[in-house]
């Protein structure tokens, strides 16, 4: 639920502390793993309300840590490496009778793909995947909004209309 939600890589995942989320705030704040050596500084993600839900419920089952691994492996206490998920996730498919080629990575797919196609901007969609180039993301969800430049032209002649309305009504007056 946490990568379906976030969109956050199996190590970003794995490597996840509680220092690192704030549940009243509904964010995390954590250098990602994958681009730490070209972007060492932390960077702030937004928490939707239902990945709350879920971190709050799973931080009162583990007792409230302030420290440590958000999910750390229950017999040794210790990060898991990003592949434990592999077999779970199998599991899964198999009880919903879900494709064997639908991979865990395609929860982190899913998120930017559903939020391309929800009209969020490319840019916004780069920073929340951690994309260290906004190309990788142009590059792989770009297609999923084809008229996303007349949408914009629209919205503008819209609002120009809806302007120009307002300054008539005005003189008017």
């Amino acid at each position: 639920l946490f990568m379906y939600y976030t969109g956050f890589r199996p190590g970003d995942i794995a490597g996840l502390r509680w220092e690192h989320v704030n549940l009243p705030f509904k964010t995390v704040r954590k250098t990602i793993e994958k681009t730490a050596h070209q972007r060492p500084e932390p960077q702030t993600f937004p928490l939707s309300t239902p990945v709350v839900e879920v971190l709050a419920t799973w931080h009162q089952q583990q007792g409230k840590p302030k420290t440590g691994w958000v999910f750390p492996n229950p017999i040794t206490g210790k990060r898991f490496d990003r592949t434990v998920m592999q077999k779970p996730w199998a599991k899964v498919r198999a009880f919903a009778k879900l494709p064997s080629g639908l991979v865990l990575y395609t929860l982190r797919h899913n998120f930017a793909s559903q939020l391309v196609m929800a009209g969020a901007d490319l840019l916004a969609v780069s920073k929340l995947m951690a994309h260290s180039d906004i190309q990788t993301t142009i590059k792989h969800y770009a297609h999923l909004r084809p008229d996303h430049t007349r949408d914009i032209v629209e919205a503008f002649a819209l609002s120009s209309v809806s302007s120009q309305d307002r300054r008539s009504k005005h003189a008017e007056m």
